[in-house]
């Protein structure tokens, strides 16, 4: 990986895991009296005590699947992802039994990485990493990832409750179903949404997704929770970082130049469905939503 200071970090010693036909493999040791399959593979069987997921989110159900015989009630799996509504997906699809159900943890990144192609990772800007658990009834006094994490300079990360990660979603969600879908329907960079052209469509947006927040029952009895999720505050939050980012180009935009399924219904989606829920209407992100599955269904 090349840090923001140009410098080449490289890492070894690793025992790194290949996905083959269907199965999760490792090279077979020459003189290690390893069982292989005959190619010079072996066949990774054992637990997974910790597993970070950093897929795109609607690969996250995929990517588990061949893994599940290997998570049990003592593994630990964090989702580094964009876009919110993947551990319901995961637990409906994949680990329906709860007592067997691995601890599940959220993280949200706000460092800049950029991939400038496979295994080559250009670090483009310091910031933090924040985890914590994805429910509220879960013991995390000895979850090895959220003590291991922030013990880890570079990441920056630092451990929170499930009310301060859930909120810390929410924030990252309001401003990625705006500037995702609105520069990818328009070919442009993050800039575009500092255009006064574009200023009634913005407040509509955060008026719909502080109202969907502030009736949430997760975030019921939190304090300071109506005023960091005002519309007025998730605005005036937004504009600094689309300035700061004006010459960004959001990753949605990427995916539908590419032809690419996007992450829609992990972002915009979300908002649906918890508005549905709680009878509250959105038409600025359903509108967004529609749009964008016209592009790529």
């Amino acid at each position: 990986m090349r840090t923001t200071e140009q410098k080449l970090e490289e890492r070894s010693g690793y025992n790194a895991e290949v996905l083959k036909d269907g199965a999760w493999v490792r090279p077979t040791a020459q003189g290690s009296g390893e069982t292989s399959n005959g190619e010079g593979w072996q066949v990774a069987d054992e637990p997974i005590q910790n597993l970070i997921v950093a897929t795109k989110t609607i690969h996250t159900v995929q990517a588990l699947r061949p893994l599940q015989h290997r998570l049990n009630a003592k593994s630990s799996i964090l989702f580094l992802q964009n876009g919110m509504g993947m551990v319901e997906e995961v637990n409906e699809k994949l680990f329906t039994d709860e007592k067997t159900r691995p601890q599940l943890l959220l993280g949200v990144i706000t460092h800049g990485v950029g991939m400038q192609s496979p295994f080559n990772i250009v670090h483009t800007g310091f910031a933090a990493t924040s985890v914590g658990p994805a429910s509220l009834d879960m013991d995390t006094s000895k979850n090895y990832l959220l003590g291991a994490l922030p013990e880890s300079r570079p990441l920056n990360a630092t451990a929170y409750s499930f009310e301060g990660i859930l909120q810390m979603q929410l924030i990252k969600l309001a401003n990625n179903s705006i500037c995702n879908p609105f520069c990818a329907l328009n070919d442009a960079k993050m800039g575009i949404l500092l255009e006064e052209r574009c200023r009634d469509l913005i407040r509509e947006h955060f008026t719909e997704c502080s109202k969907i927040v502030c009736a949430m029952p997760e975030v019921q009895g939190v304090e300071g929770v109506k005023e960091r999720f005002s519309a007025e505050n998730l605005e005036a939050t937004m504009n600094g970082i689309w300035y700061n980012n004006r010459e960004t180009t959001c990753s949605m935009v990427w995916d539908v130049r590419a032809g690419r399924e996007t992450e829609i219904r992990f972002i915009n989606g979300y908002w649906l469905r918890r508005g549905r829920e709680l009878g509250i209407e959105t038409p600025v992100n359903s509108m967004h939503y529609r749009q964008i599955l016209e592009k790529h269904p």
